[in-house]
């Protein structure tokens, strides 16, 4: 893998926290490149791929620590052009915690503003406990989120509101054995998780009280401890299940994502679309840094 020395312009790298020389903070490029087929009215493959160009429609720029310094996206909901500019995302850090996000967003006539400011907040075990969304403007709250753990610093609650929360129970080797949504104090879905020497599988089950079943699984498939396959597929309810499969170089890093999708009908996947991931580094490898550079590319 080629190592190289980051050269950014000073507009991408301006310096909006107070942070002189902020590219020198800058150690691994990620390049997210997304490659999406055409299918017929009868749902089969033409022989057309979009992205030809090879364009990133995103770019992540990291430390030294893997922590993403900043992030930037092309190509819009209505004008796909990956040589528009999206958004511009940069992350301030302080001891490796994130203190600060700022967000840029663009229009369809290349103006950039600054849009979001998101704060996080700490306790004195330094474990994240809020995340204020603020609009940037006005400082005025959009959303927000608060954070609870058990005794073994596991994050068994994210909470919207009082009535609106996302709860987590784990084992003793701390993995995560169910995940449930409770809205307006009712559990409105929840997914309970067993696992395998090689797989984790989810089953989920909603209660909605609509008359509908939305049972289905998630299977996740690991080798040599890297995840290597997600499959989502309903077992009742027609719909379309997915599959996701991840290659690897001889580095153990992400270099390519495949997204398969079946309809219920006929359970045969078919490729719809591929990211490849190029990687840039100027930072010695270590196992946790790999993990974390495989974590930014691919967050499960």
């Amino acid at each position: 893998m080629k190592t190289f020395c980051v050269i950014l312009t000073s507009f991408i790298f301006s310096n909006i926290f107070g942070q002189k020389n902020l590219h020198k903070n800058i150690y691994i490029e990620i390049k997210r490149i997304n490659h999406v087929f055409t299918y017929d009215k009868n749902n089969e493959k033409i022989d057309k791929i979009s992205n030809k160009t090879n364009r990133p429609h995103l770019i992540l720029y990291l430390d030294s620590l893997g922590n993403i310094i900043q992030k930037v996206g092309y190509g819009k909901h209505h004008n796909a052009d990956l040589k528009l500019l999206d958004f511009i995302e940069q992350n301030e850090f302080e001891n490796g915690k994130i203190i600060n996000t700022i967000k840029y967003i663009t229009d369809y006539r290349k103006n950039i503003k600054t849009y979001y400011r998101t704060k996080y907040f700490y306790n004195d075990n330094k474990q994240l406990i809020k995340e204020k969304l603020l609009y940037y403007d006005k400082d005025s709250l959009l959303m927000q989120f608060d954070y609870e753990y058990d005794s073994s610093n596991n994050k068994i609650k994210t909470i919207l509101n009082p009535t609106y929360y996302y709860q987590r129970t784990f084992d003793k080797e701390f993995k995560i054995k169910s995940l449930q949504q409770i809205y307006d104090n009712k559990l409105r879905w929840e997914y309970k998780y067993t696992y395998t020497d090689t797989t984790r599988i989810g089953d989920f089950k909603a209660y909605y009280n609509d008359g509908q079943d939305y049972t289905k699984k998630e299977i996740r498939i690991y080798k040599n401890g890297k995840l290597i396959e997600v499959e989502e597929k309903y077992i009742d309810k027609d719909g379309i299940s997915s599959k996701t499969v991840l290659y690897y170089d001889k580095l153990g890093i992400i270099v390519r994502i495949d997204y398969f999708e079946a309809y219920s009908t006929n359970k045969i996947y078919k490729l719809k679309s591929f990211t490849k991931i190029k990687t840039k580094l100027c930072k010695k490898l270590t196992t946790e840094l790999i993990k974390k550079i495989n974590k930014v590319i691919y967050d499960e």
